[in-house]
């Protein structure tokens, strides 16, 4: 069971797991799609809830933060590409 105390609610589950792969897999873990290939559209969900918030301005951050922040999108939408079956490169 995975518990987002931050956003507690409630909805689809599977919602939070996508979300969280993209972390999992910057940590050593697997690839998003091996842990959850479908629905193509979470993958998509994901890449653009990361990206919309990876250039925000944040104040009182490390300059670090936003290599850090984008580094979810990049992994996120590299699944995405891979799960609706785009090619590699545009």
């Amino acid at each position: 069971m995975l518990v987002d105390w931050n956003w507690a609610a409630r909805g689809n589950g599977l919602l939070d797991i996508a979300g969280w792969l993209p972390s999992l897999h910057l940590e050593g873990g697997a690839l998003p799609d091996a842990v959850l290939p479908e629905p193509p559209h979470l993958a998509a969900l994901v890449r653009g809830y990361f990206a919309a918030r990876a250039g925000l301005p944040v104040e009182h951050a490390s300059a670090r933060i936003r290599a850090i922040q984008l580094a979810p999108p990049r992994v996120a939408l590299a699944w995405a590409m891979r799960a609706l079956r785009l090619p590699d490169r545009l």
